[in-house]
């Protein structure tokens, strides 16, 4: 509905007043020069520029309180229509965290011994994938839907690089273990950040250097650990996709992009405006879109474990990666359920279904 012209805030009292005062000292003969009305209008905007900050800093509580109130009750509904799902990825992200950490525990001695590096990047991907999975998760609850798609194409990224890890073996995890060193390295002498070096940084200086030596500078590009195996000069994140057969995850992964990049999308694009029956420009949290995340986080979650844990197989390992799967499979069902029982719901309510 388009509001009334007299309601809407033209945001333009201060200027029109000023170009009132303009026209009256040119009709009284005054000679106005436009650098004198440039530096006047300067003064009126700093003058109102303090008097509103002022002002906004006297009703932020009242505001802040509104808000927040606001926010507690949305959080209510969301979680209300969405509380079996939230609260399956949430088992599920308990249940993979507590079983990659037990993993890791039992583990590393072993791999310790073996100086198994491919383990070693393992448990570092799964942590990460374990953490932005979180972030996902708090964004979703936060009503963020395209938010948590975004960091999905992280977790994306996270588990393409360990099954290449995986599938490559030691060589090539050590390339990918020192390539953070190298990269840390090189962003510090971008900054200018390479004097008077406390015990930290040097370390990152002399462990870079020491990657180097062992790896040539290839290690210096992005994608620096990977030029070999994609045998490309400069390999990019599709090279890596390609060498583990993932490009069937491209289409996602280029939606999940979107969100992060700057060129234009229309507002019906967005996951949180796909139930909208009116136009509009999202700017706050949605209870909508949420069956794409929650199923891709369920799925992800349950990748990353199984890639770790395969790294030495049992059958009781075989057997708790089988019951994330089915964990898995039942968000695919129970979000999707979720989403057409409550849509029904609310449409018979307004009385638009």
């Amino acid at each position: 509905m388009t509001q009334p012209v007299s309601d809407i805030w033209r945001l333009s009292e201060a200027q029109e007043e000023f170009d009132r005062r303009i026209v009256d000292l040119n009709s009284s003969g005054r000679e106005v020069r436009p650098r004198s009305v440039a530096r006047h209008a300067q003064r009126v905007a700093r003058k109102l520029g303090r008097s509103t900050a002022s002002s906004l800093l006297k009703t932020a509580p009242d505001m802040l309180k509104l808000r927040q109130k606001q926010d507690i009750e949305y959080k209510q509904r969301n979680f209300q229509r969405w509380r079996k799902a939230f609260e399956l990825i949430d088992t599920l992200w308990v249940a993979c965290e507590e079983t990659g950490r037990k993993f890791n525990e039992y583990m590393r001695p072993q791999a310790v011994d073996d100086r198994d590096h491919v383990f070693e990047a393992l448990t570092y991907l799964n942590s990460k994938v374990l953490l932005v999975s979180a972030e996902m998760i708090c964004l979703m609850k936060g009503g963020f839907a395209d938010g948590a798609l975004a960091r999905w194409r992280t977790i994306y990224e996270l588990n393409v690089i360990a099954a290449l890890l995986a599938q490559e073996g030691e060589m090539l995890a050590r390339r990918y273990l020192a390539h953070s060193r190298v990269q840390a390295w090189e962003r510090m002498k971008l900054a200018g950040d390479t004097n008077d070096l406390n015990l930290r940084d040097l370390k990152i200086k002399n462990d870079a250097e020491a990657a180097l030596a062992v790896f040539g500078e290839d290690m210096t590009h992005f994608y620096g650990w990977a030029r070999e195996i994609t045998q490309s000069k400069r390999p990019n994140f599709a090279s890596i996709e390609a060498l583990v057969e993932h490009e069937h995850g491209r289409p996602l992964y280029k939606a999940a992009s979107q969100h992060i990049h700057s060129n234009h999308r229309m507002p019906d694009e967005l996951l949180g405006m796909s139930e909208a029956v009116a136009e509009g420009l999202l700017v706050g949290p949605s209870n909508s879109g949420m069956v794409t995340p929650l199923r891709l986080c369920a799925h992800s979650l349950v990748q990353s474990a199984s890639t770790l844990m395969f790294r030495y197989p049992n059958i009781d390992r075989s057997a708790i990666v089988l019951a994330f799967v089915r964990l898995a499979r039942k968000m695919d069902r129970l979000a999707m359920r979720i989403e057409r029982r409550t849509l029904s719901t609310a449409g018979k309510a307004t009385g638009l279904s």
